[in-house]
C-alpha cells in the first residue's frame, strides 16, 4: 500500500481549517444578525432601521447557506 503523497496531506490539513473557519464564521454571523436586529428594534429613524434589518437579513442568509447560491456576501462590521 502507497503511503498518502504530502500534497494530499497539506490539502486534507487545509480543508480541515477551512471547514473549521467556515463553520465559525457562520456562528459569528447568527449572532450579529441577532444584534442588528436588536439594534434595528431601538433605531430612531425609519431609515437606518430598515438598513439595520436589511443588513441581519443578508448576515442570516449567509448563516444559513443561502448567500452563497444567491451571491449575498455581507459585509462583517466590528
Amino acid at each position: 500500500m502507497k503511503a498518502p503523497s504530502r500534497y494530499r496531506s497539506v490539502a486534507s490539513m487545509l480543508w480541515r481549517r477551512w471547514r473549521g473557519w467556515w463553520a465559525d464564521h457562520r456562528v459569528i454571523a447568527r449572532e450579529r444578525a441577532a444584534a442588528l436586529e436588536a439594534k434595528a428594534r431601538d433605531a430612531l429613524s425609519l431609515g437606518e432601521a430598515q438598513r439595520l434589518a436589511a443588513e441581519a437579513a443578508a448576515l442570516r442568509a449567509a448563516a444559513d447557506g443561502e448567500g452563497r447560491r444567491r451571491r449575498i456576501i455581507p459585509l462583517l462590521r466590528n
